[in-house]
């Protein structure tokens, strides 16, 4: 039984590895709309992607809607990053 769980484990580990996907492009866009400021981090593809809204926590700057749109976007996710201030 425990052999057949590591060997298991094992063909887990060597077939379903680290992910060798290629990076998307993305591209920024800001967003202005009455009072709000953001910019949406959208990866270039034709296909459906899933959406994040993003805003900091007592930092409200660009500082995490840039850190983390760049990361999310470049796996797939588009990002709407918020400000609380213009």
């Amino acid at each position: 039984m425990l052999t057949r769980l590591l060997l298991i484990l094992a063909a887990c580990i060597v077939f379903c590895g680290p992910s060798r996907a290629q990076p998307f492009d993305y591209e920024v866009r800001p967003v202005q709309y009455k009072n709000l400021a953001a910019r949406l981090y959208l990866p270039k593809t034709s296909g459906k992607l899933p959406v994040v809204i993003g805003f900091g926590g007592s930092d409200p700057s660009w500082g995490f809607a840039d850190a983390n749109g760049a990361m999310m976007a470049a796996r797939g996710i588009a990002l709407i990053g918020l400000v609380y201030f213009k």
